[in-house]
Order: structure tokens, then sequence, then C-alpha cells
């Protein structure tokens, strides 16, 4: 698993937070409880999420100081780039 981390964090647009954003990423692939809901994510997940959210930053031009940290998008930020749940 800490390989697939890897893979997801190599795309990763802003490389602050890694060791807490290793602590939510496998909180999200064993089940995280948010708003009441155990919510889980796959490493797919994670990854698209990722390249949507760099895709974004550099569409957006956003500055490297304006890009979330990993441990800020790895904590709830992910949940706004996942695809549809109905795909």
């Amino acid at each position: 698993m800490l390989e697939h981390f890897e893979i997801i964090w190599e795309q990763y647009p802003h490389k602050k937070g890694k060791a807490k954003a290793l602590e939510y990423y496998f909180q999200w692939i064993k089940g995280r409880k948010i708003s009441g809901f155990t919510k889980k994510l796959t490493d797919e997940q994670m990854y698209k999420a990722v390249m949507r959210y760099k895709k974004e930053c550099e569409k957006n031009k956003i500055e490297n100081q304006f890009i979330k940290h990993g441990d800020t998008f790895f904590n709830k930020a992910i949940l706004d780039y996942l695809e549809e749940q109905n795909e």
C-alpha cells in the first residue's frame, strides 16, 4: 500500500505535509467517519482526485504558495475532487 501512496504523492503539486497525508491516506483506505458515515476511498479514486486538483491548479495558474499542502488536501479537500458516485 505504501508504494501506491508514493505513486499518488508523486503527482501531488505541493509536497508539504507528506507524513500527515500518508496517515489520511491509510484512514481513507480503511474507512473514515465523515458526518456520521464511514467513507472508503480506493487508490484509484485518490489518484484521480489528485490529478483533477493538479490539473485545476495548472489551468488556473495557481501559484505554489496557494496550492493546498498535501495534508490539507488528503484530510477532507480530496472529497471535492472525487468523480460522481454513479459511474
